[in-house]
């Protein structure tokens, strides 16, 4: 069961994924917020610091997606996911703490740790003087004044470059997933319990970049999706251009090789592949077109 949950969690958009997360850190700050009792103190620098901590710390846990192919291969994937959000709603809850030794500081309460959650208003939380300038300043040296400033913003930086180190990597995780049959066979089974046929293959629409050269004169110029048909349309240079069956062949082998179309075409889907040409007078003209079937990759 919490695996079915897993499955379609991930299957949801990258924006709900991040949404859902960002759910789980105003909910930890939400939980901070009615039950952290505490008298810490935080002055501005060592805030912004700590604070940078929370950020960096929420950036480094989206390495936790590294592990989502092996985790969807091997059948623990719920435990990917949970501990994603459990470490969400710990940065959260972690940050209205923080917010709230700032706010003893600036305010003289500590109503106004929720802010440390809301953007450009957390910014009063950084910026806001202290009630008491002359109050001792426990923290390092390193989190005092202009270098705990920078520290802060190295901090921030930092996550910044791990997660320009860490997407790609991910990304490059699910294309291999992507690869795998029985990985993508119960990722479309789940996508097909949530939408219809024809939504799939609209996903497809909206996840195929166009125009893209392919070389040899020939641009995938379009792809669209009618009911169950699935179209791309190809433009091919030169009018006197023609398909051979050997064109036709290799086209045909290319999609029954594709376990995304092979799973699709089996659930009922047809794939055509249309080519354009413009004659003498410019005009759009058809030189080839057929079609892919469950049957064509059953041979």
């Amino acid at each position: 069961m919490l695996e079915d949950f897993a499955w379609s969690y991930i299957a949801l958009s990258e924006a709900q994924i991040q949404l859902v997360s960002f759910g789980f850190i105003v909910m930890g700050g939400i939980f901070a917020a009615l039950f952290h009792r505490g008298a810490a103190i935080l002055a501005r620098a060592p805030y912004f610091v700590l604070s940078s901590f929370v950020i960096l710390g929420i950036s480094v846990g989206q390495s936790i997606w590294l592990l989502a192919t092996p985790a969807m291969q091997q059948g623990w994937l719920s435990g990917v996911i949970g501990l994603e959000l459990v470490l969400s709603f710990v940065a959260g809850y972690v940050a209205v703490v923080f917010g709230q030794a700032r706010s003893r500081d600036a305010f003289g309460h500590s109503r106004g740790g929720i802010l440390s959650l809301v953007p450009l208003a957390n910014l009063a939380l950084i910026f806001a003087p202290a009630q008491d300038p002359a109050r001792p300043d426990p923290s390092i040296a390193l989190a005092r004044g202009g270098l705990g400033v920078v520290v802060g913003l190295a901090l921030i930086v930092l996550s910044r470059v791990n997660l320009a180190w860490v997407m790609p990597k991910i990304e490059a995780g699910v294309l291999a997933a992507a690869e795998d049959p029985a990985t993508m066979d119960r990722f479309i089974t789940l996508r097909l319990t949530q939408v219809s046929l024809s939504q799939l293959l609209s996903d497809v629409v909206d996840e195929t970049p166009v125009p893209e050269d392919l070389g040899n004169g020939v641009t995938l110029q379009e792809v669209k999706a009618e009911g169950t048909v699935l179209t791309f349309v190809y433009a091919v240079a030169g009018p006197d251009t023609e398909l051979d069956y050997g064109a036709e062949a290799q086209v045909r082998t290319s999609a029954c090789s594709d376990v995304y179309f092979v799973r699709i075409l089996t659930e009922g889907a047809r794939i055509d592949f249309q080519y354009l040409s413009a004659d003498d007078q410019g005009a759009s003209v058809e030189i080839g077109r057929f079609s892919v079937t469950s049957a064509d990759c059953a041979v």
